[in-house]
């Protein structure tokens, strides 16, 4: 309920951009300190071989989230298998005009017109270099930039792979996003069979020169034809692709039966989930298991997962139901179904309230007289200890959800959240005082 009334009355009001990068910050900041264990997860280690790399579990990050790497060690702690970085490109680029991220939670989908905003391949590459002792294996996306003419579009695509090529685990491909102009045609032709030639020629020369081979994967877009099925699969065996990745977002709407949702670009999310999975399915029939297929689009639970992988899917990846949801998302998979319902909700509390507390306190202590800062401070102060309650609960649920019921450990959880918080209130304002 308190969860539901943050989420429409207030953060509805905040850009989505921006509140994402809030939160991404926000989770970095508590990656380094005690309150980790909030987001730290512990999944089974299974050991899963695919394209000749060992990957710790199946589950990865989508591209997209963490466009430059600035969060690399926060999604490892968070449990993924892998995590792909970008899209990136060359050069630096601010991407399309603001507002670009649109989010739709009563049908758990958003839209994206970003346009590949990116710090460029360097700065992504600086950040890489810094990281040390994750478990995730490192994959980034990379794309165009927006002013490459279509026809010199490879040039760009090989620049990024001879710079990244010694410090990432796998190098995919990305001519699928609706958000940079005529990217997609890509995907068709002579233009993609010249793009994968001469991939594949630097790929093989550096694999040559360095003695370490970086698969390397296409990203294909959800708005294809059979026959353009057929004809992408062709490509992948004929020129040796790693692998594929199936799907990015999907300009259609024909599956949303309301007809609000005006703004152009990729649509992701539970939206996205059924034109992915068919995707996956013809393109496994073609591919004859020559060649891996990661998918992604739509996975938000358990069942869905599931889906991707029965239909032909060797890995998966997550990036609107991470939104959602939380990283309680990818918790423990013998509780992965009830924290998927109530884990996000603790999680998306805390943080939410912090920001909304802090916009608050903020407001009111710039505008005196309205109504005391200092009670919004009170309340700032009370959070860490609501995140404590998080953190227990986050323990205990293994145990709890074996003998005590859903609502049960959802009313025990917001006692025991909301009375530490109260608990610290009182210290501090005895202190106050």
């Amino acid at each position: 309920m308190l969860y539901k009334l943050i989420t429409k009355k207030i953060l509805s009001k905040l850009d989505p951009e921006k509140k994402q990068n809030l939160i991404l910050k926000y989770i970095k900041y508590i990656n380094y300190n005690p309150l980790k264990l909030l987001i730290k997860n512990k999944l089974p280690e299974k050991n899963i071989v695919c394209m000749g790399l060992n990957f710790r579990n199946i589950l990865g990050l989508a591209a997209g989230l963490d466009k430059n790497g600035d969060y690399i060690d926060v999604f490892s702690s968070i449990g993924f298998g892998f995590i792909e970085l970008g899209t990136v490109t060359p050069n630096a680029q601010q991407g399309a005009k603001k507002p670009r991220l649109f989010y739709f939670p009563e049908v758990c989908g958003i839209i994206n017109k970003m346009g590949f905003n990116n710090y460029g391949i360097d700065y992504l590459l600086k950040n890489i270099k810094k990281t040390k002792n994750i478990d995730s294996r490192i994959g980034i996306n990379i794309g165009k930039n927006q002013l490459t003419p279509l026809e010199k579009a490879k040039e760009d695509y090989l620049i990024c792979i001879k710079k990244s090529y010694l410090y990432v685990d796998y190098i995919t491909i990305n001519i699928s996003s609706p958000n940079t102009k005529h990217l997609r045609k890509l995907q068709f032709g002579l233009l993609f069979q010249d793009l994968l030639k001469e991939i594949k020629i630097l790929q093989n020369s550096l694999f040559a020169l360095h003695k370490k081979y970086v698969p390397i994967l296409i990203k294909i877009s959800p708005d294809i034809n059979d026959d353009e099925i057929m004809q992408i699969a062709d490509n992948l065996v004929l020129h040796n692709i790693d692998g594929v990745i199936a799907t990015n977002t999907t300009i259609c709407r024909n599956m949303l039966k309301e007809k609000k949702y005006p703004e152009s670009g990729g649509l992701s999310g539970i939206p996205l989930r059924n034109i992915s999975t068919n995707i996956i399915k013809k393109l496994n029939i073609e591919l004859q298991g020559k060649i891996p297929i990661i998918g992604a689009g739509g996975i938000s639970s358990v069942e869905s997962a599931k889906e991707k992988i029965q239909s032909g899917a060797s890995l998966i990846q997550i990036y609107s139901s991470l939104i959602f949801q939380g990283p309680s998302i990818i918790k423990h998979p013998e509780i992965f179904k009830i924290l998927f319902l109530i884990g996000p909700a603790i999680f998306g509390i805390s943080i939410n309230q912090i920001l909304t507390m802090l916009n608050t306190a903020i407001s009111s202590f710039l505008s005196p007289g309205s109504i005391s800062w200092m009670y919004y401070a009170d309340r700032i102060v009370e959070l860490p200890m609501g995140i404590l309650g998080v953190s227990i609960i986050n323990i205990l649920l293994p145990y709890l959800s074996k003998s005590i019921s859903f609502n049960k450990i959802k009313e025990y959880s917001d006692i025991l959240c909301w009375g530490l918080q109260f608990l610290i209130g009182c210290m501090v304002e005895f202190f106050i005082d």
